[in-house]
């Protein structure tokens, strides 16, 4: 059986970098100035939002099996540094998503 963990965190890592090219080709936009209602600017900017809402969604849920496997790491054969290793990533991963906010 594969380890939840893991499973949401490569779900995570996947969403973060299609956030990440989004909001590159978001600053493009709006950084040329040519930006307008209903235009590409619009929905890339609606996507960007959703995507952050599903990948919170998806940090909770890591959150969630992170506090599982800290209450009997023995019986996820956990180690403390792995579970160290696991709350940075949420906490680098939380940072990361916060930078994404969109300025007007």
């Amino acid at each position: 059986m594969s380890d939840p963990f893991e499973v949401f965190k490569a779900e995570c890592e996947d969403a973060i970098s299609e956030i990440e090219g989004m909001y590159r080709r978001w600053m493009k936009q709006r950084d040329g100035g040519v930006p307008g209602p209903g235009d590409a600017y619009e929905t890339t900017t609606s996507n960007i939002l959703a995507d952050i809402q599903e990948t919170e969604g998806l940090l909770r849920d890591l959150e969630a099996v992170l506090k599982k496997s800290e209450r009997n790491p023995g019986q996820f054969g956990l180690s403390r540094a792995v579970l160290e290793e696991r709350r940075l990533f949420l906490s680098e991963t939380e940072k990361r998503i916060q930078v994404r906010s969109l300025p007007s």
